[in-house]
């Protein structure tokens, strides 16, 4: 599994978490979503600013699949980044199940996570690119739940 932090939010993921924490704004979230097979490479996407530019590219589509949708994660289903060692950590609280009994359609090869300023009204022009995941192997839904299960250490901070 290949990952990463998308150019635009290097540096500022941790700021992203501390804002949602502290609901500055109130309206403010991640935005968990899963691109199709057939995307351009990670490279690429982890070039784009925000989810309505990288959905833009080409074959970088959203899943159709039956039940599958963006999943919101407020100040309720995070913690502050803590310090471990010389590190900034972050995590995000697994979410289990995230999506019911998801149909059989495209394959999922990429989890990403956006952050979102605005949920009430916001755009996904609005929604900035903060972590993307490429999958060993491609996810393929077969009517089942969809829990998503996030590394301990999601986002990390190193001094220079």
């Amino acid at each position: 599994m290949t990952a990463g932090i998308s150019r635009i939010s290097l540096g500022s993921e941790m700021e992203q978490q501390r804002r949602i924490n502290a609901n500055d704004p109130a309206n403010s979230a991640f935005v968990i979503f899963a691109l199709a097979a057939g995307h351009e490479s990670l490279a690429t996407l982890r070039t784009y600013a925000d989810l309505a530019t990288l959905l833009a590219g080409t074959g970088n589509d959203e899943p159709t699949n039956a039940n599958y949708a963006r999943v919101v994660v407020t100040d309720a289903g995070l913690g502050d980044p803590t310090v471990s060692g010389s590190n900034m950590v972050a995590t995000i609280t697994d979410i289990t199940p995230a999506l019911t009994a998801v149909a059989a359609g495209n394959n999922w090869s990429v989890v990403g996570i956006g952050y979102d300023s605005d949920t009430t009204g916001g755009t996904d022009s609005g929604i900035v690119m903060t972590y993307l995941c490429e999958l060993t192997s491609d996810f393929v839904p077969n009517g089942s739940d969809v829990n998503y299960d996030f590394p301990t250490a999601l986002f990390t901070a190193s001094p220079v």
